[in-house]
């Protein structure tokens, strides 16, 4: 693991620090204002949110949203920036993308593919990380169980439901219109 600093960053000290760092930063989140480092994953659980990505894409009007991978960063809150696997924000609340730096703001949709191994404690990291979307009140929040096979549904902050294989996933308020078979994002 490399060192990082153990200061509490802002935002724009973060987009400094990774201008001067040699570490990729694609291995960089901000939870809390410190910078941690995420692992890469393995091919399966990028496949899955391509799977996502891929669906919305084909549905959802780009003139109207910005749709990002997990390199796309946002930041979430004032001490958090994260990189979701997949993520749409209306172009409305963002007119210009960011070329150097991270989306000023929450996502309005945002998908995490939770792999097993991506951090030492994987149950803090992902509590510090729906305390973050919880606050940002992130419109709609998809948590991708591949193990389990499930997805946590999550609207404005609140837990909706857990969808099954069998279930049909939709957009909401976010992608009106915008459905996903379940099943599809495992595959």
């Amino acid at each position: 693991m490399t060192h990082l600093p153990e200061k509490r960053m802002s935002s724009a000290e973060f987009v400094e620090f990774l201008a001067q760092t040699d570490i990729d930063p694609k291995l960089l989140e901000r939870f809390g204002g410190y910078v941690v480092e995420i692992e890469y994953t393995a091919p399966y659980y990028s496949a899955m949110a391509v799977n996502v990505l891929v669906a919305i894409r084909n549905h959802a009007d780009t003139l109207l949203f910005w749709i990002t991978g997990s390199g796309g960063g946002y930041d979430v809150t004032e001490w958090d920036t994260f990189a979701p696997d997949v993520a749409c924000l209306l172009k409305s609340r963002c007119p210009q993308i960011p070329e150097e730096s991270f989306f000023p703001i929450a996502p309005d949709f945002a998908a995490e593919i939770i792999a097993p191994g991506d951090w030492e404690n994987p149950k803090r990291y992902l509590s510090e990380r729906m305390k973050a979307y919880t606050t940002a009140q992130v419109r709609l929040l998809w948590l991708v169980y591949p193990q389990r096979q499930e997805i946590e549904i999550y609207a404005h902050g609140a837990y909706l439901k857990t969808a099954t294989l069998e279930d049909i996933l939709d957009g909401g308020d976010v992608l009106p219109g915008f459905t996903l078979a379940a099943k599809m994002i495992f595959e």
